[in-house]
Order: structure tokens, then C-alpha cells, then sequence
């Protein structure tokens, strides 16, 4: 019998971290197209379902 270090669990973990980070970096894009229009910060939450610090955060890191 020979043993592996292949777990599918963990594979399974870092599929759903690949899919999640890459929502995260569209909703990322989104926020910022939204305030790039006009959009305000409670309206882009609101749409986005991201709260609004995290709307404000995104988009002050993203004017550095």
C-alpha cells in the first residue's frame, strides 16, 4: 500500500478559496466602476451586499 499527501478535503478548501477570492476581486472592480459613476457609498453597499466600511476601504485602497 503506499501512502500519498494528497487530501481531498484540502483540495476541495482551496477550490472554494480560488472561487470565493475571485468573486471578491469582481466585486472589488464593481465597487469601484459604481463610485467611478457617481454611485454613493450606501447605494454601492447596498447593491454589492458588501457593508460599508468595506465599500470605503475598497475604494481608498484603490486611490493610492
Amino acid at each position: 500500500m503506499t501512502k500519498t499527501l494528497y487530501d481531498p478535503e484540502v483540495e476541495k478548501r482551496g477550490y472554494e478559496k480560488g472561487i470565493s477570492e475571485g468573486i471578491l476581486q469582481e466585486k472589488k472592480e464593481i465597487i469601484l466602476k459604481m463610485h467611478l459613476k457617481g454611485y454613493s457609498e450606501a447605494e454601492i453597499s447596498d447593491i454589492t451586499d458588501v457593508d460599508v466600511e468595506g465599500v470605503q476601504e475598497i475604494i481608498k485602497n484603490s486611490t493610492r
